[in-house]
């Protein structure tokens, strides 16, 4: 497995208008509604699909507990000319335990995702994560549509609304379930490609928190 960082780096040229780029920052006063960052870390990591065969998903959790990252080494749907329409569409079922402080509960604010597309024009692609906490009915869903002509590196960030967010039970421990999905569609001898992993070893997508005190 390759190490993740916690470092957002910017890319050297703007994408079309339909992805949005996004600086976060965290001011003093929020950080201070924060548990204790040494005590949030992932205690265990399961995954299982098309986009994730086994020994090419890693997760980490930035030092400051503001996100945690998820690398991934094979994660690519790709649609053209022979090839097999099985590929057009790949997925990760991920299960995530992690470790939050008594009295604190979490949930899942913004998702930055990068990767490589190289979209024919006329082509799509869409990238998707949901999020639900084990034994929970509530999902989070967070969605990105790319349109060709495109052939480049990408950055997407997608944000729920504080009403949207879903989060974590209090007094309770329960696992992250995400599911993440790449998809491409090409027609007419075109060719479509979208990659959710990077070649610099850098993070694939990065999950931002945000964290507030159980009543």
């Amino acid at each position: 497995m390759h190490s993740l960082t916690s470092k957002i780096t910017s890319l050297s040229s703007a994408l079309p208008a339909i992805i949005s780029f996004v600086t976060l920052s965290m001011a003093p006063a929020a950080l201070a509604q924060r548990p204790d960052p040494h005590q949030v870390f992932v205690r265990n990591l399961t995954f299982a699909g098309s986009g994730c065969p086994a020994g090419t998903v890693a997760a980490n959790v930035s030092a400051d507990a503001s996100a945690f990252s998820l690398l991934f080494d094979s994660f690519i749907a790709e649609a053209g000319p022979g090839v097999s329409m099985m590929e057009s569409r790949k997925a990760c079922t991920i299960n995530l335990d992690l470790a939050v402080p008594q009295g604190w509960s979490y949930a899942v604010s913004s998702v930055e995702t990068r990767g490589f597309a190289s979209l024919d024009s006329g082509t799509t692609a869409t990238q998707m994560n949901r999020y639900y906490f084990q034994g929970s009915t509530q999902t989070a869903t967070f969605r990105s549509d790319l349109r060709g002509p495109l052939n480049r590196d990408y950055s997407v960030v997608d944000q729920l609304g504080l009403n949207s967010q879903v989060w974590s039970p209090c007094g309770a421990s329960r696992s992250l379930n995400l599911t993440v999905e790449a998809r491409v569609s090409a027609t007419s001898g075109r060719r479509a490609l979208l990659t959710v992993n990077t070649v610099d070893g850098g993070y694939s997508r990065r999950y931002f928190l945000a964290f507030r005190r159980c009543n």
